[in-house]
């Protein structure tokens, strides 16, 4: 048997013909696959680039400022059109929001999507648009979490309205 290695043309590895015996009076030809030992799986065949540090830690720095600035514009652009400018819960949180939704979209992509694009300048321009991503997310999260609390305290409410008026009604 043969244990030589060949790469087709897509790219698999696999061993030369073995002949195999079914039974006495079939044999066939056969093409079994080899395992491959610390591979990396790529993507349609690309070739790796190797990526300096350097680039990457331009990357963050970059990515992190422009979420930075991204949150500063949002916040001084709309923040008092969004939040109002009274002062409640919603005014007191809505900067820290914005400025934890913008650092989060931005650290996500960089994360999970920055390395197949080799940190290029897509990357720089999609940490961006995450980073405005994020800001919606935790924007559509807090009102929710806020949705949530209302009606719960309105339950609050309406349960305390009815032990009131059950107490009244049974006489204590």
């Amino acid at each position: 048997m043969a244990s030589e290695f060949y790469v087709a043309e897509d790219g698999s590895i696999h061993r030369h013909p073995v002949t195999v015996v079914n039974n006495t009076r079939n044999r066939t030809n056969t093409y079994a696959p080899a395992s491959a030992v610390n591979t990396q799986a790529r993507t349609a065949y690309r070739s790796i680039h190797q990526v300096s540090e350097g680039r990457k830690v331009w990357f963050w720095i970059v990515s992190i400022i422009m979420s930075l600035l991204i949150a500063v514009g949002v916040t001084q652009g709309f923040g008092a059109e969004v939040y109002g400018g009274d002062g409640g819960f919603a005014a007191t949180i809505g900067p820290f929001v914005v400025f934890i939704g913008a650092l989060a979209g931005s650290i996500l992509y960089g994360i999970f999507c920055a390395k197949s694009v080799d940190y290029n300048l897509w990357a720089y321009i999609l940490s961006a648009l995450s980073s405005v991503g994020g800001i919606i997310a935790t924007g559509i999260a807090v009102a929710i979490v806020c949705f949530v609390v209302m009606i719960l305290f309105y339950i609050l409410i309406i349960g305390f309205v009815i032990a009131v008026i059950c107490g009244i009604a049974g006489g204590s």
